[in-house]
Formats: structure tokens, C-alpha cells, sequence
């Protein structure tokens, strides 16, 4: 029995089904064929899988460049992502830039992006192959589990998603608006 799913699209809703061996954002991609936008998760728990064109906002995912490490130091120094990567030692563009240079390049497993909503600079994100890092690996039940790391920018205008003072969770708000929508990106490029 195939997935159901349907994607909204203004005032109109179009059904569709997934297909053998289609991912779920493929067969809503399909289902929406011409419309404008990218179909976007909001409800993937029940029976029918819904989905949602948003015209508004659009992520994307590009690959990081040198040119981004200036960024991804003031991202890496705020508080709500510092906390994750503060093994990683103090973020300085010094400490950031010989950190990721490699990455970059494409020496090394690691592949990074930088996250965009409308065009705007909103995060970092990293992906890697578990079995490529043997310290890793030794803690992975499968070593060709796909890792993927990601900080989302918290004191930006992103549409004013997320304004500390005006929510009482800012950072799970900002979580909450992007995830889905940076989830699907993501997936499509770590999976290409």
C-alpha cells in the first residue's frame, strides 16, 4: 500500500501518492510539479503526509567558501551554539578559518554548507560520513551513517521569526520555523 501525501498550495490542495523507493519530499516535489516553491513538511505524522507550498520563505543550501568564515566565526561565538562546539575551543576567525579550510577545500570527508533564507545568510551546516572518522565510528552502530551538524543564526531578521524579548523560546521558535524547510535542503544535498 503506497504513502498518501498532500501538498497545499494557496487556496487549492493537490493529492499524491510516494511511489516504491521515493522519499517522501521527492514524491511531494512531484505531486506539486509546476507550482511555484518547494514543497515544505508540516505534518509527516499522520496517515496522510501534508505538505505545504511557502511562497514567503525560501531556504537553500550552498557550499561553504573562505569568503563565509568570517560569518560562521560570529555565528560559532553566540552563546546557543557555542555550548555545542566549545570542544572545538575559542571561535576566533583564526581558530574558525584553520578549522574549516580544509573542509572547504574538499580535502577532507567533510563537506560544508551555509544555510539561506531568501537569499540571507542563516546558518552553517555540516555533513560527513561516520566511518571517515574512526574516533566516530567506534560510537556509531553503523559506520556509513551519514553525520550532520548545524548551528542556526539567532539574532538576525529572519522575517522576525524569532526576536528574543518578544518570544520566550527563541531559539526552539527559530528551530521550530526553519527546521522543517532546512531539513528538506539539507537532505536533498547530503543525499544527491
Amino acid at each position: 500500500m503506497n504513502t498518501r501525501l498532500t501538498v497545499a498550495d494557496r487556496d487549492r490542495e493537490l493529492a499524491g501518492v510516494v511511489r516504491d523507493h521515493e522519499s517522501l519530499h521527492a514524491a511531494a516535489r512531484r505531486t506539486a510539479g509546476s507550482l511555484s516553491g518547494q514543497p515544505v513538511p508540516v505534518d509527516l505524522g499522520g496517515a496522510v503526509k501534508r505538505f505545504f507550498i511557502d511562497h514567503d520563505r525560501v531556504v537553500t543550501l550552498r557550499a561553504m567558501s573562505r569568503g563565509d568564515l568570517s560569518q560562521v566565526a560570529e555565528w560559532r561565538q553566540q552563546p546557543h551554539v557555542q555550548r555545542w562546539w566549545a570542544a572545538d575551543g575559542e571561535p576566533t576567525l583564526d581558530r574558525v578559518s584553520e578549522q574549516y579550510a580544509d573542509d572547504i577545500d574538499g580535502t577532507t570527508p567533510t563537506r560544508m554548507w551555509v544555510a539561506e533564507v531568501n537569499g540571507r545568510s542563516v546558518g552553517f551546516l555540516q555533513d560527513y560520513r561516520v566511518g571517515d572518522y574512526p574516533d566516530y565510528a567506534l560510537l556509531a552502530p553503523d559506520p556509513e551513517a551519514i553525520g550532520i551538524d548545524y548551528a542556526i543564526q539567532m539574532h538576525a531578521r529572519v522575517e522576525e521569526e524569532a526576536i528574543v524579548g518578544r518570544s520566550d523560546h527563541p531559539i526552539q521558535e527559530t528551530a521550530r520555523n526553519l527546521g522543517p524547510a532546512l531539513l528538506v535542503v539539507t537532505f536533498d544535498a547530503v543525499f544527491a
